[in-house]
């Protein structure tokens, strides 16, 4: 993912269009996301996609300013050009991002790279000082990079914030995508019906649709329990 791809999303964010994103808030200013690339009904390939996890950070204006992408054994960060040096993704790393993805993903270090391939020497300087000031110690470095590790001293505690549940709003669109999925289940057993009759293969497919259109109910108990 390019740095013109994390500005995307932070642009996305501050237009309103929350489209193949879902936002936890984490602290007052940071946010745990997870991204698609695109909407379910338009993978072309097979398997299940799973989505990219991201933290987000805003500013006191409630504009999203930052990103940092999770990649697990690497990390990517971007900040807007209009709010770079001032200290958002910095703070946000120190106080809240780094605690997060060492305590809450069961992580004893994390890694970062900073290429000099993809950065100008501008940036890739600023990075390099970013990474230090947070905690980030280089490991080591050749003509195309250079690799900053994180590893903390003491044990780390993070406490989550509490889940907030669904509104009824949010729970009626929830519900409305598992009868989507539920009818385009439905219609693929009409085809296998048509081409091979009621063979038991098929049959499990019409039970599959069943079932999964049964979970709407399932889940608006559960969201009246919670209530």
């Amino acid at each position: 993912m390019t740095d013109q791809s994390l500005e995307n999303l932070i642009r996305q964010l501050n237009s309103g269009n929350q489209e193949n994103i879902i936002l936890k808030q984490l602290t007052d200013n940071v946010y745990l996301a997870v991204v698609w690339d695109l909407p379910a009904g338009a993978l072309t390939t097979l398997g299940i996609e799973y989505p990219h996890r991201f933290y987000f950070v805003k500013n006191e204006t409630d504009q999203f300013v930052a990103a940092v992408f999770d990649m697990i054994q690497d990390l990517h960060w971007f900040t807007l050009p209009e709010y770079r040096g001032k200290g958002y993704l910095s703070g946000a790393l120190r106080q809240t991002i780094l605690d997060h993805l060492i305590c809450c993903h069961q992580r004893s270090e994390q890694r970062i790279t900073i290429s000099k391939e993809l950065l100008d020497s501008v940036n890739f300087e600023a990075s390099g000082r970013l990474a230090g000031s947070v905690g980030f110690v280089k490991q080591g470095e050749n003509e195309f990079e250079v690799i900053h590790l994180y590893k903390p001293a003491n044990s780390i505690e993070f406490e989550e914030p509490d889940y907030k549940g669904l509104s009824e709003e949010q729970l009626q669109v929830i519900q409305q995508k598992i009868n989507v999925a539920a009818n385009i289940i439905a219609r693929v057993n009409t085809e296998l019906e048509l081409a091979y009759g009621q063979e038991p293969e098929v049959k499990s497919v019409e039970k599959l649709s069943k079932k999964v259109y049964s979970e709407m109910f399932r889940i608006e108990d559960f969201w009246d329990k919670k209530q």
